[in-house]
């Protein structure tokens, strides 16, 4: 951002300009290692929503009297697939089969069944 003839903003947003202010036969190599350099601004997001998740997760089991952690809950779900085909013109989706123990998790944590 400029302010009359001065130029105002941090140095590392200085750095972010010149890097992409660059000769164009090196500009894509030089764009990708400042996105690796440029923090991802989702990502707080991201693990903030992973442990609302994650704690209602907990309440859920806790308060079905399940003993199973979220942790092996997780590992348990985890397995379920969704699975597409297509053979010619025909397009074919299904879930891989469900064991027990993950019917008991969804009745646990009160979701449907996949």
């Amino acid at each position: 951002m400029t302010h009359g003839s001065m130029s105002v903003g941090t140095d590392d947003q200085h750095a972010w300009r010149n890097r992409l202010a660059c000769d164009p036969r090196t500009a894509s190599a030089q764009r990708s290692e400042c996105y690796k350099e440029r923090p991802d601004p989702s990502l707080p997001l991201i693990c903030f929503l992973a442990l609302v998740l994650y704690r209602v997760m907990c309440m859920r089991l806790k308060a079905s009297g399940s003993s199973v952690s979220p942790k092996t809950a997780l590992e348990l779900l985890r397995r379920i697939q969704k699975h597409s085909a297509t053979i010619g013109e025909r397009a074919y989706t299904g879930i891989s089969k469900t064991t027990p123990e993950q019917l008991d998790l969804f009745a646990a944590m009160s979701l449907p069944k996949p």
